[in-house]
């Protein structure tokens, strides 16, 4: 789901029009996680296409459309007999991800931060839910994922992981740096949170200067 109204309205929306999809051609609206950059255009897509299910795991986003078509999945709830709904909590308590069971391509919005965004300036991976993350990124890595592709550019491996052995080497990433956090911690016992935070950026920073594309 794009951003802002603003993008549903001047992209999405003319978009669909010009290849003539009508209401009863959308059954679905997915909605990774409650974060405005992937929810905020709802309201404007929804005004046009009023009988289309939104899938979101956020009881807040169900609960702000209520009287519109909603579905709260449950892990490995399968819709269009081919898209299973996946948990991958962490960066919000609300993230999922869609496995299309076809080609095992799972499609994970925000839930995979890697090292982070490429220059967002987020430490620690951005994760809220530390070891509930390690849990769920364990679970991917027992799932048989071949492609993966996220909804921004997260270093050291950009926005698409082609193949299994990329698709490892990305869950890894996406533990390394809680890791990282931990031992910076333990063995800085001095520092504060926002030096611990500099210094994390300051390795970071030296790793974005040469990031590393897998495709």
């Amino acid at each position: 789901m794009a951003s802002y109204d603003e993008d549903i309205e001047t992209y999405v929306l003319p978009f669909l029009n010009e290849l003539n999809i009508t209401q009863e051609d959308i059954k679905y609206v997915f909605i990774s996680h409650d974060h405005i950059d992937h929810s905020g255009g709802l309201k404007a897509f929804m005004q046009k296409y009023p009988k289309t299910c939104i899938i979101s795991r956020s009881t807040a986003l169900i609960e702000r459309f209520r009287g519109y078509n909603t579905l709260l999945p449950q892990e490995n709830t399968v819709i269009l007999n081919h898209l299973k709904i996946v948990t991958i909590i962490g960066h919000t308590a609300d993230s999922s991800a869609i496995l299309d069971m076809r080609t095992n391509t799972l499609i994970s919005g925000d839930g995979l931060q890697l090292h982070g965004i490429f220059g967002s300036g987020k430490w620690g991976s951005n994760i809220y839910f530390p070891d509930t993350h390690i849990h769920e990124v364990n679970k991917l890595m027992q799932m048989e994922i071949e492609h993966i592709l996220t909804a921004h550019d997260y270093h050291p491996y950009g926005n698409s992981y082609v193949g299994k052995e990329n698709v490892q080497n990305a869950l890894n990433a996406c533990i390394e740096p809680l890791y990282k956090v931990r031992d910076m911690i333990i063995n800085n016992h001095s520092l504060s949170d926002e030096e611990i935070c500099a210094l994390y950026n300051q390795e970071k920073i030296s790793m974005q200067s040469n990031p590393v594309k897998t495709k």
